[in-house]
C-alpha cells in the first residue's frame, strides 16, 4: 500500500459516502487515513444537518460557547473579507477555535482576529460592505 493507492481510495471513499450523505442527511468527513504496508486505518467525522442545511453539532457548540461568553451570538453565519462564513466554534482548539468554510473547504481563525475586522469596519463604517473595505485599504 502506497500514498498514490491509498488517495484513489479516499476519492472512491467520498464517493460511496455520497449516497450515504443524502440518505441520512448527514456530514460524513473522511479526516485522517493512516497506512502501513498491508492496510490503512480511516477516521470518518459524522454530524446530522439542521434543516437550513448547517452543522447541528457545530451550533449546539456555538450556543455553549456563546452561553459562557467566549463568543457574541451574531458573529456566528458573519462572512468576512475574502469571504469567509464563519460556521461554529471548536472546544478542543485553545487558539483558533472559530471554524469558518469557504467555498466548501474549512478553515480555523482565533476570537481576536473576528474582533480586530470588526473593529475596522466600525472605524471606517463599512460594516458589511467587503468590497468597500477592501477599496478603503487600497487608498
Amino acid at each position: 500500500m502506497d500514498k498514490r493507492k491509498v488517495g484513489q481510495i479516499r476519492r472512491s471513499m467520498e464517493k460511496a459516502l455520497e449516497s450515504v450523505r443524502e440518505e441520512w442527511e448527514l456530514e460524513l468527513v473522511i479526516k485522517t487515513i493512516r497506512f502501513s504496508g498491508t492496510g490503512f486505518k480511516v477516521t470518518l467525522e459524522a454530524s446530522e444537518i439542521d434543516a437550513d442545511g448547517s452543522n447541528a453539532t457545530q451550533k449546539k457548540d456555538w450556543s455553549e460557547a456563546v452561553s459562557l461568553g467566549c463568543v457574541k451570538e451574531e458573529w456566528l453565519g458573519m462572512v468576512l473579507k475574502g469571504g469567509y462564513k464563519v460556521t461554529g466554534y471548536n472546544w478542543n482548539a485553545r487558539k483558533n477555535c472559530i471554524l469558518l468554510n469557504k467555498e466548501g473547504k474549512e478553515y480555523k481563525t482565533s476570537k481576536k482576529s473576528i474582533e480586530r475586522e470588526l473593529q475596522f469596519r466600525a472605524v471606517t463604517g463599512h460594516l458589511n460592505d467587503t468590497k468597500a473595505v477592501k477599496k478603503e485599504m487600497r487608498e
